[in-house]
């Protein structure tokens, strides 16, 4: 009797964190608005079927919502649904 190896393929889960930090005007060069399409750049280039962030303020949640559209979010602000910042968890 001869035994059959079987060879299962295992599937390959995709995954992404990024600390986008605040957004605060003191960043001078380093501002939200000059960085936020360079995130949403890398998230479509790599292409993760989970992301998280940290310290995603409301106003960039809602960047990262209209720039990565097939992306849903799971999470809320630490201070309230829409208040505060996430830690949120974006799924593909």
């Amino acid at each position: 009797m001869t035994k059959e190896k079987v060879v299962t393929e295992s599937p390959t889960l995709r995954m992404m964190t990024y600390n986008i930090r605040l957004d605060v005007a003191s960043d001078g060069e380093n501002a939200w608005a000059k960085r936020k399409d360079f995130l949403s750049s890398q998230v479509q280039f790599y292409a993760p079927d989970i992301m998280g962030v940290q310290e995603a303020r409301p106003n960039q949640m809602v960047d990262l919502k209209n720039a990565l559209k097939n992306y849903k979010t799971v999470g809320t602000g630490r201070d309230g649904i829409d208040k505060g910042e996430y830690s949120a968890i974006k799924e593909n």
